[in-house]
């Protein structure tokens, strides 16, 4: 092999690397990247997310919770998360929590209440929630924040997402999962 392909070979090898361990930065303005999941026969159904109130407010989307079919909806990131991972989501305003919900529409969850915890939600926050193992943190400026198991195991498969109470509204300004 002459050594130009060698060189392009290396590129390529490299190329490849950086975009593997690149993480997803979601586009907060294509709808179709997040769903909403309504509580409704036993079972937690999936719609568009423009079932719910959705405004974009510059590089933010406000969420309003409009559709009262049960006292909560969630909306999740429309992609099943396995393994390890990483995420940060930045979000402000009534949330009930953050939460890794199970894939299957059963009654399975992590989540995270903030404001149960005294972290001020009414002013924008950076949220790191990651997956090591069977280990679940999620951590806001620093903070370790305690997470509540609802029927889930910690290693499901799973979509990211935020509970919202009837009639309150989030402000969700970026999400990154990796």
């Amino acid at each position: 092999m002459d050594p130009f392909s060698i060189i392009g070979w290396i590129i390529v090898v490299a190329f490849a690397a950086i975009l593997l361990g690149k993480d997803d930065v979601i586009d907060l303005s294509r709808n179709e990247n997040f769903k909403v999941m309504c509580w409704e026969t036993n079972h937690w159904n999936f719609y568009p997310l423009n079932k719910m109130t959705v405004e974009s407010k510059g590089n933010c989307i406000n969420l309003t919770n409009s559709i009262y079919v049960h006292n909560h909806v969630k909306v999740v990131y429309d992609k099943i998360i396995s393994g390890d991972f990483k995420a940060e989501i930045e979000l402000q305003g009534d949330f009930r929590s953050i939460t890794l919900m199970g894939t299957d529409g059963q009654d399975r969850a992590i989540s995270c209440k903030p404001d149960e915890q005294g972290i001020d939600t009414k002013t924008l926050q950076k949220f790191i929630i990651s997956r090591k193992g069977d280990e679940i943190n999620v951590t806001v400026s620093g903070q370790r924040l305690h997470v509540e198991n609802s029927n889930a195991s910690y290693d499901m498969k799973c979509y990211i997402g935020i509970s919202v109470s009837n009639g309150k509204t989030v402000k969700l300004c970026s999400l990154k999962v990796g």
